[in-house]
């Protein structure tokens, strides 16, 4: 005699979320998101070929649905110094982005331009709407 197998409840699919309109909402301080600053000091020598790696790797990471915003700047004290500052979703998105193959290549690149090890530090941050 054939048991009955157990019973499996199909759920639908959740609804895939609207990262436009959550993004724009982010931005605008009505939800909390991760901030991600990081900071390179590069060789001189290095400097350009930093830059334009920092480019291509900002430029990508802005097209990854849950980047709010990613950004690179040279630092006035030390223009050697390059300030990277990331907005994400939350840190499963950050941590997603950290894991991409494009990611922990570009990594390794600029920590073979640096003239000191690179470091990162990631905020849980709710901009206040009024500010």
């Amino acid at each position: 005699m054939k048991r009955p197998g157990p019973k499996v409840r199909h759920e639908p699919p959740a609804p895939i979320k609207d990262f436009e309109r959550e993004r724009a909402s982010r931005t605008l301080g009505e939800l909390p998101m991760v901030l991600l600053v990081a900071k390179a000091v590069i060789h001189e020598e290095h400097f350009a070929p930093a830059l334009a790696l920092s480019f291509e790797h900002v430029n990508r990471s802005r097209a990854q649905a849950q980047c709010i915003d990613h950004a690179v700047y040279r630092d006035l004290d030390d223009r050697r110094r390059l300030v990277f500052l990331g907005q994400w979703f939350d840190r499963d998105a950050l941590l997603a982005h950290l894991r991409l193959p494009e990611s922990i290549v570009f990594t390794l690149a600029l920590e073979g331009l640096a003239a000191e090890k690179p470091h990162m530090a990631t905020f849980d941050v709710t901009q206040d709407s009024a500010a």
